[in-house]
């Protein structure tokens, strides 16, 4: 009876070091982690959207068999709209979700400039309002530069010629 117990503690013992030991042969998630090395934590995000703040955080999720999303590919696009004199609409798509983005608006000639923060929504769209004023009371402004840039560094740039004469 005493052989038969001891064999039993013995295989108790055992068979989860022998499981823990193939685990490791068969690297674990270290392929996983090594995803997260030389800036590759940038292409990727947690299961749950967020964004890794850097590689070491990345590595340890990965290494405890957290799931690597990758990041999508973005491509921004801006649209300008001048609806008559005085007033026009600036849109987004393509930026990163739920992301704050910088918007730019420089026009020509007059040179003025002006900086909006706001933010995009959950596809990575935005809208600045349907009544900007493009000519300032002025006819001198004949065209009008946008540039966005949200949180994460993507960047678009659009153009515009309009009358405001």
């Amino acid at each position: 009876m005493r052989r038969v117990t001891m064999m039993l503690v013995v295989m108790a013992v055992m068979v989860p070091l022998f499981a823990v030991v193939a685990y490791a042969a068969a690297g674990g998630n270290t392929a996983n982690a090594h995803k997260c090395e030389e800036g590759g934590y940038l292409d990727y995000t947690k299961s749950n959207g967020d964004p890794f703040k850097n590689e070491g955080q990345c590595t340890s999720y990965a290494a405890r068999g957290g799931q690597l999303v990758p990041v999508p590919v973005l491509t921004p696009d801006i649209t300008i709209t001048y609806q008559g004199f005085d007033t026009g609409t600036i849109s987004g798509t393509g930026f990163t979700p739920n992301s704050q983005i910088t918007v730019t608006r420089t026009y020509s000639p007059v040179g003025q400039s002006f900086t909006e923060i706001t933010q995009t929504d959950a596809t990575g769209a935005f809208t600045l309002a349907d009544d900007l004023d493009f000519c300032f009371g002025t006819p001198n402004n004949t065209s009008i530069q946008v540039t966005a840039t949200d949180r994460v560094g993507v960047s678009a740039t659009e153009s515009l010629a309009f009358s405001c004469g």
